[in-house]
């Protein structure tokens, strides 16, 4: 393999393995949050607002992707103090791809403005509150790292294993290794 060939394929585990480490990294995240707010206490709120915002994303002229998001703001009070909820998960939002989907979801669990609602919130900073704790997206961060990680895994023993054009020795010989056989050819 030529070392131009060896630089590609290096540098293309490496960009695989690292966006996969990533992926791992903020799922770990994601689902310590979420567990640490099963623990939070919690207290009873108004909604304010219920709605669904479209939010379009990508470039115009390859046709844009909508995704459909629940908006539901909530007031409530931690020690006297009056608060907004606005985030229904510890990480990330829950995006639908359908507008309706949205609009089901805020029915289906009863999101109406002026109905009561139970809002879980951080004791440490009170102003940090959701109405759904334990919710996460890890499971995407796991899948990510997983489609990404197994291509640079691949590739890395392919690399390893793959037999040099030269002969049967492996493709990952280190420099000093070939400098020894030519050396050694030479002397013989």
């Amino acid at each position: 393999m030529r070392t131009g060939t060896r630089l590609r394929i290096l540098s293309f585990m490496l960009f695989f393995g690292l966006l996969g480490l990533f992926f791992v990294g903020s799922g770990i995240h994601a689902t310590k949050r979420a567990h640490v707010s099963l623990s939070w206490p919690s207290t009873e709120g108004v909604i304010r607002s219920a709605g669904v915002e479209a939010r379009s994303w990508g470039p115009p002229h390859r046709g844009q992707s909508t995704h459909y998001y629940p908006v539901i703001k909530s007031r409530y009070s931690v020690a006297a103090k009056d608060y907004i909820c606005n985030r229904l998960r510890p990480e990330g939002e829950l995006p639908f791809s359908e507008r309706a989907d949205a609009e089901a979801f805020l029915k289906r669990h009863g999101y109406e403005v002026s109905k009561p609602v139970i809002v879980y919130y951080n004791p440490g900073n009170p102003s940090d509150a959701v109405l759904r704790p334990g919710e996460s997206r890890a499971p995407i961060h796991y899948l990510l790292a997983v489609l990404f990680g197994i291509p640079a895994g691949v590739l890395a023993l392919v690399y390893i294993f793959a037999p040099s054009p030269r002969g049967n020795a492996p493709a990952l010989d280190t420099w000093r290794e070939r400098r020894k056989r030519r050396t050694h050819r030479r002397v013989n």
